[in-house]
């Protein structure tokens, strides 16, 4: 067992490493010794240092070259790291928003996402839409929202909301609302309103979809939230603004809390009718697509990356897509 120990531990550390990284990965395919390089406790270092467990890190500047080191829980946010090594950003200050959009994108089960699940992310976006319309003609709609949203989005982005709402300035309206505020407010919207106050259809079709599909599989399409709640899973929830996360010294919890382009991706899959199993082949190209042309004023600037999400398009995902999959001209 002894003998045999060192070959097996390579083989079942490969499986994570193949899960979760890939062969274009510069890291992977310039360093043959990669994989063996891992260090699960630091190495010539005290005793309470080298404790087991440690949290996975990519340690650059080594004598025998960049090494992962730690433990597997987490390692998503490493997978990040990985792939953000072989990307030419943007901007110098987007590394972290980045990283964790990347360990997100490779943490998720792609295989497990149905039609209707992407259906049913188009439906809330829709119908959240559909509600913040018609609160600019009706005081109760309008009374409902305003209560929805606290909590929901910061004191001063609400205000931008009800204001623009109030002046039909349509265009700041939905900048002060990200598809991930729209989805959480889709879900008050059926927490407020039993009975559906103004005829529309998208109300009947999202209660409809919710009826047949409980929406558990939609946790794929989260961001993985480590630096806020020491998972490295996937978790579609609702969380605290992003501007509650500005203040922090550090970046990587907005960076985390930002990591929403898998929604993007899923509204955009909906409405342009195209189905789930494609989006494994196009998510990582096309996040790094937006990437390139994102430029970002801080580290802290989540607006930038949320707006770059925004700006999918066909033309980006035709660039994008495997020569396969790819319509004959």
């Amino acid at each position: 067992m002894a003998l045999i120990n060192p070959q097996v531990t390579v083989a079942l550390a490969g499986i994570v490493y193949a899960y979760y990284l890939r062969s274009y990965d510069l890291l992977v395919s310039e360093d043959p010794l990669f994989l063996r390089k891992h260090q699960y406790i630091l190495l010539n270092s005290s005793f309470e240092e080298s404790k087991p467990f440690l949290p996975p890190d990519l340690e650059k500047g080594k004598p025998t070259g960049t090494t992962l080191t730690g433990c597997f829980a987490g390692f998503s946010a490493v997978a990040g790291m990985v792939a953000e090594t072989g990307v030419r950003s943007a901007d110098e200050h987007s590394e972290a928003f980045v990283v964790h959009q990347l360990g997100a994108i490779r943490a998720t089960r792609w295989g497990k996402l149905r039609d209707d699940d992407l259906r049913l992310i188009g439906l809330r976006v829709r119908a959240a839409r559909e509600w913040i319309v018609l609160s600019a003609g009706s005081a109760g709609l309008r009374t409902e929202l305003a209560d929805a949203t606290i909590g929901l989005l910061s004191l001063a982005r609400r205000s931008d909301l009800l204001a623009a709402l109030d002046r039909r300035d349509w265009k700041n309206v939905w900048s002060a609302v990200t598809v991930g505020d729209l989805i959480a407010l889709a879900d008050e919207y059926l927490k407020r309103f039993k009975l559906d106050p103004h005829p529309s259809p998208v109300f009947p079709a999202l209660r409809r979809c919710v009826d047949g599909n409980d929406g558990s599989r939609l946790h794929w399409l989260g961001p993985t939230l480590g630096p806020l709640n020491n998972c490295g899973h996937t978790h579609l929830m609702r969380l605290a603004p992003y501007e509650h996360f500005e203040g922090f010294l550090q970046p990587a919890r907005i960076a985390a809390r930002s990591s929403e382009f898998k929604l993007y991706l899923a509204e955009f899959f909906d409405r342009n009718g195209l189905p789930a199993d494609l989006m494994a082949a196009v998510a990582e190209p096309l996040a790094l697509q937006l990437f390139r042309g994102l430029r970002i004023t801080d580290l802290r600037d989540w607006h930038s990356v949320q707006a770059a999400f925004s700006r999918l398009d066909a033309t980006m995902l035709q660039d994008a897509m495997p020569a396969d999959h790819r319509p004959e001209r």
